[in-house]
């Protein structure tokens, strides 16, 4: 809910001071940033991070899912460790038809 209301903060204060405040906020709340009066987080707490957005390279709450600065959708990558290999040398989920990367057929590979 605080990051609820204070993504509404912010597209009230104006864009860049407003994501600012939040992610100072958010650090706060979170124990990120280990400053004075701050509290480490709770232990198996999951950390939220920040995504930066492909179009503009605006950076976002990791939570958001489309960007605050112009709206592109926010696809966040992860790197996986097994699945099928392509002649590239990505690694893709199990199961897909094609190279997330490249686009080719990775029919026949394991």
């Amino acid at each position: 809910m605080l990051k609820s209301l204070l993504k509404g903060v912010s597209m009230g204060t104006g864009m860049g001071i407003g994501q600012e405040l939040t992610g100072t906020l958010i650090q706060h709340f979170t124990g990120r940033g280990q400053g004075q009066g701050q509290t480490a987080p709770a232990v198996n707490q999951p950390m939220v991070r920040d995504i930066q957005c492909g179009r503009c390279n605006e950076i976002n709450t990791g939570d958001s899912r489309f960007c605050g600065a112009c709206g592109n959708m926010l696809v966040q990558k992860c790197t996986l460790t097994s699945g099928t290999t392509c002649g590239c040398g990505f690694v893709n989920a199990t199961g897909q038809k094609f190279c997330s990367e490249c686009g080719s057929s990775l029919a026949g590979r394991s």
